[in-house]
Formats: structure tokens, C-alpha cells, sequence
């Protein structure tokens, strides 16, 4: 499970909530996010890249930890990523984040089952 274990996420039909806990909570600073699922327009697993220079409110250390809010282009974006390629992306609208990133145990599988509740 490592020092950063991954973030904990509740789906229901109605929303995705992401929780952190202890030092995650802490280096992200922010304890939970809830995202209605309305709000969610799209999902990916596709692979992140790490993000060396950005504004942020949280931790950044590039090839080892990305958690907290990230200002990009277009919007801020709630990363909480220990590997680039265990995440699933969620696009949001109407939101105040432009993105949600987040690692997770079964990438594919989650986004499949937000997939599916999307579509409903």
C-alpha cells in the first residue's frame, strides 16, 4: 500500500465522491470532494503526464506525488496521483473543477461502472 495509498471513492447513482484521509488529506488539502454524477460529461484511463511547473494549492512532487488543486488552462483541475497510469480522469461541467484525476486499485472497471451511470 506504500506511504500514499489511493484515494477513496464512493459511486452512487447520484454522485462520485472522492475521501482522503490522514497525510493525503493534508498534502492535498482537502479532505473529500463530491462530484455529481450530471456533472461528469466525460471518463478516461488514459495515461497522465506529471505536471512540473503549475500553480497550486497542495503537493507537487513530480515522479512521486501529485495531490490538491491545480490551476491549468481552462480551469482547476483536483489531481490525487502517486502513478500516472492508474488514474481515471473525469471532465466535468458546470463544476468548479474543470477535472477531476485521481488514482485508483481498477482503473478500468471503475470508469466503467461511472460510464454507465453517465449514460442513464
Amino acid at each position: 500500500m506504500g506511504l500514499f495509498p489511493v484515494a477513496k471513492l464512493t459511486i452512487t447513482d447520484r454522485y462520485v465522491r472522492v475521501d482522503l484521509y490522514g497525510i493525503k488529506q493534508f498534502l492535498a488539502l482537502k479532505s473529500s470532494l463530491t462530484i455529481p454524477i450530471t456533472s461528469i460529461s466525460k471518463v478516461s484511463t488514459e495515461k497522465i503526464r506529471w505536471l512540473v511547473f503549475a500553480a497550486k494549492a497542495g503537493t507537487n512532487f513530480p515522479g512521486l506525488l501529485m495531490a490538491g488543486t491545480f490551476f491549468r488552462r481552462g480551469g482547476m483541475v483536483f489531481y490525487y496521483v502517486r502513478d500516472p497510469s492508474k488514474c481515471v480522469s473525469l471532465t466535468l461541467d458546470n463544476h468548479r473543477y474543470r477535472k477531476v484525476i485521481v488514482q485508483v486499485d481498477d482503473k478500468e472497471k471503475t470508469a466503467e461502472r461511472i460510464r454507465r451511470l453517465i449514460r442513464k
